[in-house]
């Protein structure tokens, strides 16, 4: 029973980790619907400001 517990708790842990900052989405229609991560959107206006100043 604790070895199925542990599983389970141990797989929650992975898929959370794994929605935090998706990699990929912009390979989807529309992002996927899936909200852009802080770091997503740093590099958006990193490379937005880089092709502006060209």
């Amino acid at each position: 029973m604790k070895k199925i517990l542990f599983l389970i708790i141990i797989c929650q842990f992975s898929c959370k980790s794994q929605q935090d900052c998706p990699e990929g989405i912009n390979l989807l229609p529309m992002y996927g619907e899936v909200q852009k991560c802080e770091e997503q959107i740093k590099f958006d206006n990193e490379f937005i400001a880089e092709s502006e100043k060209q």
